[in-house]
């Protein structure tokens, strides 16, 4: 996904709830935005749209989603 994105930032994997890995994986890496991406429910990462409101709620930083 990041070759298809010209990007290559650290990736960082945690299972269970999302809300809680996302703010753990924010708190460990000192982040100050968590940025989310509004995915297609068919596409990869489209059940992610499904846990936006446990994202935002839960994250130690503000949320952008995109």
């Amino acid at each position: 996904m990041q070759a298809e994105a010209g990007t290559s930032f650290e990736v960082c994997f945690l299972g269970g709830n999302v809300g809680r890995a996302v703010h753990q994986a924010a708190v460990s890496h000192n982040a100050d935005l968590v940025v989310i991406g509004r995915g297609v429910i068919q596409k990869k990462l489209g059940r992610l749209r499904s846990s936006v409101v446990s994202v935002v709620q839960q994250a130690p930083c503000p949320v952008i989603s995109i």
